[in-house]
């Protein structure tokens, strides 16, 4: 019994690493419409101009928190508040600000 749920928790995190998305996913879902989880339209245009630079040219105002297992994307906008999305199974989900 203890050898079935080891190994469940071990495929769970092996799938979880595996499935840890980079920069170019979180640059591939932006271009394809997934900022349009993202309510404010400005916040959407925002987000899209810093992740390609994230991407294509250096860090600017994206920092990636590699957690192995999953990753958070946190943006600093220019009012100075910190936008966070969550990567976990090859795809993103809008966390929402952080205070600034």
């Amino acid at each position: 019994m203890y050898n079935k749920i080891a190994i469940a928790v071990i495929a769970i995190v092996i799938i979880l690493f595996i499935t840890n998305p980079g920069g170019g996913y979180l640059a591939n879902w932006i271009m394809e419409g997934g900022q349009y989880e993202i309510e404010d339209e400005v916040l959407r245009s925002y987000l899209q101009k810093e992740i390609i630079q994230y991407v294509f040219y250096d860090k600017g105002n994206v920092e990636r928190e590699n957690h192995y297992l999953f990753s958070i994307y946190k943006i600093r906008l220019e009012d100075g508040e910190i936008y966070r999305i969550l990567g976990i199974f090859n795809s993103f989900e809008p966390l929402g600000n952080l205070e600034k």
